[in-house]
């Protein structure tokens, strides 16, 4: 750097992009004002460093802007001045690494049009006024609605990738997109556990893995592929398949001694990791009629009920191109691309097969239950109350199960989907109440 001014503009960047790194929007679900005061907090500190990268570049090319009141904050107008800078190519240049962005993190555009350019995006969230309602806006209730629609506006990884192309256009007149960078930790990551002596069973298995690799498009795919298959990658043997995971292992682990600053820790190599673990498309295990229905909350979040009423779990729309599903039973999470893999995902962890027996036919139904054994409603305080008859409440997937009070009736539950014991409950209906019946009984391992 040039002088001790264009010094601390450079370190600002990098001090923001490192303060954003550090961050979690931990409980951020909980209540709409306590996310934006977080996002908020976040955002001041990238608009300031984003606003200092841009004027230090005009301030080399001597080209005027604004300093008083909101519009010395403008993040477009400054911008704009930018496309004076190189004939545009500088400009341009930050335009492209923004779009890259976009790709890279899978961005939907359709649902997030304000997100379709940089210009979109500043000209949204980066105006001298939003940094007054980021600074103060929800400490007025007059403005607090307003502020937090803004923060609900604000991708803070994308604050984070305009900060770390900038700081290189800053100093360098260049840039390095995201998808460049995370290739790069990826291919440094397969590369260390490729390490091997000749004349060892490591020199075929890394020949092998380096052979399957120049034949795909880059690392990401190639690592994604390789993960989402088991590690079980055509042309490559076992230990070649157990270097890979190594590799995949290696990045996501926070903490990398071994480097000073490790890949890691990189928020866009976190968001590769966890892409690797979408659901699969298509590779749910399917249950030929257990259906489930949605109530849309709004335009983007539903309730998921089984077809009897029971409540299985949530799902909504993620701007990243994705459908977020959570179950309630369990506040396990995932993420798929298809929203029937989203669906197909919360009835494998909550719907279970049994075999059902009364009078002298024998059924397949479904039933709701978060355990692969049948509850156990009395806890057994003596050995003479083993195999003792007990009430069990037993949720069908839907109300077409047939059974009535007083019929007798046999049910097995496989332990698992390919197992030939489980539990077998034995007794008289109680009562039914729609999908919902209350066996006498008591139960048995059994095989099926």
């Amino acid at each position: 750097m040039s002088n001790r001014i264009d010094h601390i503009q450079y370190h600002s960047i990098r001090d923001a992009i490192r303060i954003l790194d550090s961050a979690s929007l931990w409980g951020s679900e909980l209540d709409h004002y306590y996310r934006a005061m977080q996002v908020s907090n976040l955002a001041v500190v990238a608009h300031s460093a984003i606003e200092k990268g841009l004027k230090a570049r005009l301030d080399k090319e001597n080209i005027e802007y604004d300093t008083r009141g909101w519009q010395g904050h403008d993040l477009p107008t400054l911008f704009g001045r930018t496309g004076q800078v190189q004939n545009g190519n500088w400009a341009k240049g930050l335009s492209t690494a923004y779009d890259d962005a976009i790709r890279y993190y899978e961005y939907d555009v359709a649902v997030l049009p304000h997100l379709a350019t940089l210009e979109d995006y500043l000209n949204e969230v980066g105006t001298g006024h939003a940094l007054e309602l980021m600074r103060y806006g929800l400490q007025d209730e007059g403005t607090a609605d307003e502020t937090v629609k803004l923060c609900n506006r604000i991708a803070l990884p994308l604050h984070r990738e305009i900060l770390e192309a900038l700081w290189r256009l800053v100093a360098f007149d260049d840039f390095f997109a995201v998808s460049q960078r995370v290739d790069q930790a990826l291919g440094r990551a397969i590369g260390r556990s490729l390490g091997y002596a000749p004349g060892t069973p490591d020199e075929e298995a890394c020949s092998l893995v380096i052979e399957w690799l120049r034949a795909q498009p880059n690392f990401r795919t190639a690592l994604r592929q390789a993960v989402q298959q088991g590690y079980v990658v055509e042309g490559v043997n076992e230990l070649g398949g157990q270097k890979l995971r190594q590799a995949f292992e290696s990045l996501s682990k926070v903490d990398n001694p071994e480097l000073d600053t490790p890949d890691s820790a990189d928020p866009a190599v976190a968001f590769f990791i966890g892409s690797c673990r979408d659901i699969p498309i298509g590779a749910q295990l399917l249950y030929p009629g257990a259906e489930v229905r949605l109530e849309w909350l709004n335009e983007h979040e539903a309730e998921v009920f089984s077809l009897g009423g029971e409540v299985l779990g949530f799902m909504s729309r993620h701007p990243q191109s994705r459908w977020r599903v959570e179950s309630l039973w369990d506040t396990s999470v995932a993420y798929s691309r298809q929203l029937e893999d989203a669906k197909n995902w919360l009835i494998n962890r909550l719907c279970k097969q049994v075999s059902v027996t009364s009078g002298e036919q024998t059924r397949k139904l479904y039933i709701f239950s978060r355990d692969r054994f049948f509850p156990e409603m009395r806890i057994m305080t003596g050995i003479e109350e083993i195999g003792s008859p007990q009430e069990i409440e037993l949720k069908f997937w839907d109300e077409q199960h047939g059974l009535q009070p007083g019929g007798q009736v046999a049910i097995t539950l496989r332990y698992d989907y390919h197992s030939e014991i489980g539990d077998r409950l034995e007794g008289v209906v109680d009562r039914v109440e729609g999908y919902r019946v209350w066996i006498l009984g008591s139960t048995v391992i059994d095989k099926v």
